[in-house]
């Protein structure tokens, strides 16, 4: 027996959403100013629709919050609702199917110190009653251009209050709302080929698996010199430099903790001075998703001349070698000592003086007796005239 009917728009109803009418919007934000005000405004909104405690409506300010023709995301600028009662992410407006819902652990994590960012975030939503600031580093996914390590700028801040349901109990609302806002770096070519990839391996167990590349060479065996380890997402990013050239194709293998190999994958074709994203499957299957010219480090700037320190080193994070780039503003001694995470010194790279100007100098990985470093987080420290610095070097061997 068979029936029918015609499907048409008559009996479709358009659905009336609230925006809320922010004076800052997302296309608003671009300093700390405009986003803490930006977040605020959401934070305010999104409450007080809660405390109603009507479901209709809260499903209808999702909707807005995720419209990318609305007012509260453009670009690569949106909010992200953290529920500090249940401890899970609550409305993430870019990427819903990926965050929303999954616990408030194991996700999203540092592009360049590997530490988890929400831990960071909620920190500063509730370092005050106005919340708080951070600075991590996190690739850009509305930019095909960006690094991860460009550090962004995010705002956070905690929202409380309460609603009584039907059989008079009254229900606490704790919430985190954030947003954040990337950074530039110039368009300089960087020295050197090398290219930027970025995976993410599907299948079961992914995360924790060391994922090494190698250039397929006929006639030689692989040799696995690039690698990198999946986060809990199977997401994975590393830096294939070699002065002979980077560009061609390429074999990967995935390995678990207990060494066994659970992927392979033939014929990647990777390119010099591109960031090329790369989707994998435990299975063996591999797609290239996207490739886009790979943006250079941050020179020192004229306008950053005038005071003395260290530049973002590059590449960050590496796998052979690292260029640090750093200005004195005046003449007289320097240092830049290597220390690992313990606060033992490893390497000097300069002990002299010297005149006013922009320096480079290239780190090999090697310590003061010429000796190969393991995998790990390094700190560059410079002292000059009137001043010391830090930076974090992250090395995946």
């Amino acid at each position: 027996m068979l029936a029918g009917f015609d499907l048409n728009e008559t009996h479709v109803v358009e659905e009336e959403i609230d925006y809320g009418d922010p004076t800052i919007t997302a296309r608003d934000v671009v300093d700390r100013e405009t986003l803490k005000s930006f977040v605020t405004q959401a934070g305010e909104w999104f409450l007080e629709i809660q405390k109603t405690g009507d479901l209709t409506a809260l499903s209808k300010a999702k909707i807005a919050l995720r419209d990318p023709n609305g007012p509260w995301r453009h670009g690569n600028v949106y909010i992200y609702i953290l529920d500090r009662i249940s401890n899970v992410v609550r409305v993430h407006a870019a990427f819903p199917n990926r965050f929303e819902l999954r616990p408030l652990v194991g996700i999203a994590r540092d592009g360049v110190t590997g530490e988890l960012i929400l831990p960071q975030v909620i920190e500063a939503a509730k370092s005050s009653p106005e919340g708080g600031f951070v600075e991590y580093f996190y690739d850009d996914p509305a930019d095909d251009t960006d690094r991860a390590d460009i550090p962004k700028v995010g705002y956070a801040r905690e929202f409380k209050g309460s609603f009584q349901i039907a059989d008079g109990r009254v229900v606490p609302l704790n919430i985190i709302v954030g947003s954040g806002f990337y950074g530039r770096a110039p368009d300089v070519v960087p020295d050197g080929p090398l290219t930027q990839v970025e995976a993410t391996v599907s299948g079961d167990a992914v995360e924790g698996l060391t994922v090494e590349f190698a250039q397929s060479i006929a006639g030689q065996q692989p040799n696995y010199a690039y690698n990198a380890v999946t986060d809990a997402n199977g997401y994975l990013s590393l830096t294939i430099s070699n002065p002979d050239g980077v560009s061609g194709y390429y074999t990967a293998r995935a390995s678990n903790a207990d060494g066994e190999i659970v992927g392979q994958w033939h014929s990647i074709p990777l390119n010099h001075n591109q960031r090329q994203v790369l989707e994998l499957t435990l299975s063996g299957d591999m797609k290239v998703v996207r490739v886009g010219p790979l943006a250079a480090s941050k020179p020192v700037l004229a306008a950053e001349t005038e005071v003395s320190g260290l530049a973002p080193n590059f590449p960050n994070p590496f796998n052979s070698a690292t260029l640090i780039t750093y200005h004195l503003s005046s003449p007289g001694p320097v240092q830049l000592v290597i220390y690992n995470v313990l606060g033992q010194p490893v390497r000097t790279l300069v002990d002299k003086s010297q005149a006013a100007g922009s320096y480079q100098i290239r780190w090999d990985v090697l310590d003061q007796r010429g000796v190969s470093l393991s995998t790990g987080i390094y700190i560059a420290r410079l002292s000059y005239p009137g001043g010391m610095q830090t930076q974090r070097l992250l090395y995946l061997k």
